[in-house]
């Protein structure tokens, strides 16, 4: 089990990856000529790192289900 302050970080880093996820895809979507493949990949890394996400909350004993919304 990871020490509480490095879980604490890793969670953090992974809420940070996934808002920059967000801004990306809102970014390639809101183009004349939205870049599909870069924004599937950006979702595809979205649902990693919200599983991750996930897996890093219940070594805090707190069970969630990270779902991601539509743009």
């Amino acid at each position: 089990m990871t020490p509480v302050s490095d879980l604490h970080a890793e969670i953090h880093e992974v809420v940070y990856r996934i808002e920059r996820l967000n801004n990306l895809i809102a970014l390639h979507e809101q183009q004349s000529e939205p870049d599909t493949l870069a924004t599937d990949g950006y979702k595809r890394l979205k649902k990693q790192y919200a599983a991750q996400l996930e897996s890093l909350l219940s070594d805090l004993n707190i069970d969630v289900a990270v779902h991601s919304k539509a743009a």
